[in-house]
């Protein structure tokens, strides 16, 4: 590589979206009125004013917080599960200053308050407009408020940014945090265009890249497409969903999520729609018309998370999954996009491309007797080992751990 990476867990060092504001002392704040909304009718009277506040966030916490992606999630995830929304409005004066969403778990009498939009959003966190200089002490409050209303065993929240408000808020409690990842990021601000992008790698990366190119064409002709709001979108999820599954089988592992009917629902969702548009697009690589490598992304203004990613192995040796980072990239350069996040873990192939990473952890808060057994018993003991047999055990046994973590985090 021609570049340095820099891999740090410190937001005060990645990009411009994890800018640090200056340690002060928070402003006192006036106390915010709170309530909850838990039904999808009642959230779809607060679409206008969710969307004002929403408007006002950063890139990252955007992508998986906008009215339309919970709206969507809800209708594909929650209808008919045993859990409870429980989406946290704070108002100061009558303006909606604080969206947090929040779904209760209740199983084996143990109440559980975890995100709202898992597994689909790759990131959780409070929706406050952090240009306010009261915003962390609102956030304060309304964990207050959620601790005292939802009466909690345990909050467990997943996929946490290490700049975002919710880890600030984690991080005060004393929350423990685990399932560490690096996020990966390419910095796109200032640059014109592909050509001045390739600059950052060095002649040997360029020149395989290209000879990888070359390889692709010998089989017919290349071509590159974008779909969203479409059948055609949908298919093309439908496509990478089947190579990404007959991957997962031939290597014998399984994942909970992918496994679950719900995700298909929910993509299928978000990708045909036109009334209620969430960012969501598929990136298409093809050859003589037929796709070999397919990107799923998701936008909010600048930024785009690219969030799932599949190819067709029997193209392997022209590697079509890294060929459609180049076409994406050039996509996103004229789509005027400043940051292109490649979402944890941190796989190889992903920081070939990246030179800037972020933490995300997930979060683990008890609050009772109940709780504080619940974590040690089983997100420290059991969960990890059920995680290590879904994906590292033995064959015969994968299934076996994945059927149960998916059991578990159904509810």
């Amino acid at each position: 590589m021609a570049f340095t990476r820099t891999l740090t867990p410190e937001p005060s060092v990645w990009l411009d979206w994890g800018r640090k504001t200056p340690a002060v002392s928070a402003p006192s704040a006036a106390a915010l009125e709170f309530n909850i909304i838990s039904s999808l009718g009642e959230l779809s009277r607060h679409e206008q004013e969710w969307n004002i506040l929403w408007a006002n966030a950063d890139g990252p916490a955007r992508l998986f917080l906008s009215f339309n992606w919970l709206w969507h999630w809800h209708r594909a995830y929650h209808s008919g599960n045993s859990s409870e929304l429980a989406i946290i409005l704070g108002r100061h004066q009558g303006e909606l200053v604080v969206i947090w969403p929040l779904v209760v778990s209740k199983q084996l009498g143990l109440r559980t308050v975890s995100f709202a939009g898992m597994p689909v959003s790759q990131y959780g966190d409070i929706l406050v407009d952090r240009t306010r200089p009261e915003h962390a002490a609102w956030a304060m409050q309304a964990w207050s408020f959620a601790k005292a209303r939802l009466a909690p065993d345990i909050v467990h929240l997943r996929k946490v940014r290490a700049e975002s408000a919710a880890a600030s808020i984690m991080g005060k409690l004393g929350a423990r945090q685990s399932n560490r990842q690096l996020a990966p990021c390419i910095d796109l601000a200032g640059t014109a265009n592909f050509q001045d992008f390739d600059q950052r790698f060095s002649v040997k990366d360029r020149k395989n890249r290209r000879r990888r190119r070359k390889m692709m064409t010998e089989h017919g002709t290349a071509g590159f497409r974008r779909l969203s709001g479409s059948a055609e979108a949908v298919a093309a999820f439908d496509q990478a969903m089947r190579w990404k599954r007959k991957w997962l089988e031939d290597g014998a592992m399984v994942s909970a999520a992918l496994a679950d009917v719900r995700f298909d629902r929910f993509f299928a969702s978000v990708l045909a729609e036109t009334d209620r548009p969430a960012g969501a697009e598929a990136f298409e690589l093809t050859v003589n018309g037929k796709p070999v490598s397919i990107k799923i992304a998701i936008t909010s203004g600048n930024y785009r998370g690219l969030h799932l990613t599949a190819y067709d192995r029997t193209h392997e040796k022209f590697s079509p999954g890294r060929l459609i980072v180049e076409e994406v990239v050039a996509a996103s350069l004229g789509d005027g996009i400043s940051a292109l996040d490649f979402l944890a873990p941190a796989y190889p192939y992903k920081l070939d491309w990246t030179e800037d990473s972020i933490a995300v952890s997930d979060y683990s808060l008890p609050v009772t007797t109940a709780g504080r057994l619940y974590d040690r018993l089983y997100l420290r003991g059991l969960r990890p080992r059920l995680q290590w047999l879904a994906n590292s055990g033995p064959q015969s046994l994968r299934r076996l751990g994945a059927a149960l973590l998916k059991a578990r985090d159904r509810h």
